[in-house]
């Protein structure tokens, strides 16, 4: 690959780039970057025939020449490519889709590019990024968002997931759907920021495919008004726009709709008033007049009056903790009590008649159908509350969560107090009376608390948020041996027992005691697993005294040797050592003696 140096101003960006936004801040982030380590990875150009001096057009690498150009760079490292249209096209979208932040409409925009215009197959564009040929059919169909739900994406309103979903609707269901579901009036009254998918898929079922499943009105009720007079039938059961009335023409008859959404409206209408007539509660409406004329018309026609809600807010009805979303039993416990003290002052609200219950028959035009919560405060013409009268009941309901409060204070102070007598008091552990029944249960209970959760939610004792411990005292007694069997066993099997001489001797009593065959085979393996490892031990001690002592042996020959060498050499005549000549075999005997001496210089000879 060749690596040349190219003029700036030769190089043109090009206009099948499907990245068309750069950020401003990261393209001087990384000019800095470039100034300061040099062009890491050079441009892939390739040669044109453009204006103004053009000679080479950008396929791979538009940010970094466009943050060498803001360095007043006059070259920059280029590769330079013999590529066509379709050619440089793919190098791009492949490049672009390949960046981490890459914006999923953009990447979609690209991949219905590359598949138009470029002429490139799913499965080779699925080839070319290693995704599912799924992965680029969904890519490719969000091209069918209409510009308001690709707005809200970027906002955070709605994720990936959920476009993909909305991009199986035609623009006009999805048009649809944004108005009767995303609308800053439906928007506000969601209780997540962002909707669950199950929900959305529920608005889309019944907001714009008329699913009868999510109908507010029973398919084979025969009673219904609405159907009698547009389509003369009695019921959905043979209707001309029900979907199961021909199973030839439709997959999904098992699941049916209603193919008319304006007659499945004005019916879940009919539902929705039905049920708020045999509710016998007061009737509101959130928003306008205007905006719920349809059905404020429909319920007078039933002599039902709606009111309007007005400026007051519902009340939020206190909901329990979830316990799987709690790992921990303590945390679980207190927000539980939490949850106990608020629904205690709602519950004192509504026995007051502070609070009370009205039904909501629908939202800024939109259909509702939910019971409700608001206080009991006198209202005008608008359902505005009197401010007086509302803020008594906001410091109503701020003294009792106080009082509530205060009650949960004085248990705490009440336990406390107990706690600092008993444990002041040796004279309960001196008592001369035996153990009573109240005591044995007692102890059983604090025994129970000691062992694993997984043991106490088998046998159902939930001991940390029990009020009334005494309602289970039977349930312990009638288990007190399984109890005191499990705490020995939990105790027994711990890893202190193997420090302990003590502990270790209690185990042993309790196996010999329940399970003496079982101990008489754990003895057996181990004698016969240790008598091998002493055989062993034996064999090896053996191996190694014979080594030693053939050792000695040989160190022991060798010294004598050196010896015996060495008093003969002290003991000849001067006059008869062997001349120079003939020192050959003398001088090894000298050299085994120097060694076995531990001499490293061999001494002078004497002169003759």
């Amino acid at each position: 690959m060749q690596v040349n140096e190219i003029k700036l101003s030769e190089i043109a960006t090009s206009a099948l780039n499907p990245r068309k936004t750069f950020d401003e801040t990261e393209l001087n982030e990384l000019a800095q970057s470039i100034e300061a380590n040099g062009l890491i990875q050079p441009v892939t150009v390739r040669k044109i025939n453009g204006e103004d001096g053009k000679k080479y057009e950008i396929v791979c690498g538009e940010r970094r020449f466009r943050a060498v150009t803001l360095l007043g760079k006059e070259t920059i490292q280029a590769v330079v490519k013999d590529l066509d249209d379709k050619q440089a096209f793919a190098c791009m979208v492949i490049e672009n889709l390949q960046r981490k932040d890459i914006d999923p409409m953009e990447e979609a925009q690209a991949l219905k590019y590359l598949y138009n215009k470029g002429a490139v197959s799913v499965k080779e564009i699925a080839k070319m990024l290693g995704k599912s040929q799924s992965f680029v059919v969904n890519r490719i169909q969000l091209n069918n968002i209409i510009p308001e739900f690709v707005a809200f994406l970027k906002e955070g309103v709605l994720n990936l997931v959920h476009l993909q979903i909305i991009s199986n609707l035609r623009k006009d269901q999805q048009k649809m759907l944004l108005e009767l579901r995303f609308q800053p009036s439906h928007i506000e009254r969601w209780e997540t920021k962002t909707p669950k998918v199950e929900t959305l898929k529920a608005w889309i079922d019944e907001s714009v495919m008329g699913l009868l499943s999510s109908a507010h009105f029973n398919p084979d009720d025969e009673t219904y008004v609405t159907c009698k007079e547009t389509t003369g039938c009695l019921s959905c059961k043979g209707c001309k726009f029900c979907t199961a009335t021909f199973p030839t023409r439709f997959k999904e008859t098992d699941n049916p709709r209603c193919m008319n959404i304006e007659l499945y409206r004005l019916k879940n209408q009919e539902a929705v008033l039905r049920k708020a007539k045999e509710s016998g509660l007061p009737l509101v409406y959130a928003g306008s007049k205007e905006d719920n004329a349809t059905i404020i018309t429909a319920a007078n026609e039933m002599l039902m009056y709606p009111q309007p809600l007005g400026s007051r807010e519902y009340l939020v009805v206190p909901e329990p903790p979830v316990r799987e979303n709690f790992s921990d039993e303590e945390k679980y416990n207190l927000r539980y009590q939490s949850y106990e003290r608020v629904r205690g002052v709602f519950d004192d609200n509504i026995k007051a008649a502070l609070v009370v219950e009205v039904f909501e028959v629908s939202y800024h035009g939109n259909l509702s159908g939910e019971v409700k919560y608001l206080y009991n405060v006198k209202t005008d013409e608008n359902g505005d509350a009197d401010r007086i009268q509302e803020a008594q009941a906001n410091r109503l309901t701020e003294i009792r969560t106080q009082l509530r409060t205060v009650e949960e204070k004085k248990q705490e102070d009440r336990v406390e107090r107990q706690r600092a007598f008993i444990e002041g008091s040796p004279s309960f552990s001196e008592k001369p009376e035996a153990v009573d029944e109240v005591e044995e249960s007692v102890f059983l209970a604090l025994l129970a608390s000691r062992l694993p959760a997984a043991f106490r939610k088998n046998i159902g004792l939930d001991l940390e948020s029990s009020k009334d411990m005494s309602k289970t005292f039977e349930k312990i007694s009638s288990i007190k041996d399984v109890i005191m069997r499990e705490f020995i066993r939990t105790m027994l099997s711990d890893k202190q027992v193997c420090y302990s001489q003590g502990f270790a001797n209690l185990l042993d009593i309790t196996m010999n005691h329940t399970y003496s065959e079982d101990v008489a085979v754990i003895d057996k393996n181990l004698a016969a697993e240790y008598q091998k490892k002493c055989e062993t031990y034996e064999k090896t001690i053996s191996e190694l005294e014979a080594a030693l002592k053939e050792a000695q042996s040989k160190s022991q020959v060798a010294e004598e040797t050196s010896e015996m060498l060495a008093e003969e050499a002290s003991e000849a005549p001067v006059d008869e050592l062997p001349s120079d000549t003939e020192n050959a075999p003398q001088e090894a005997s000298n050299e085994a003696t120097e060694v076995a001496n531990g001499d490293t210089e061999q001494p002078a000879q004497p002169e003759a």
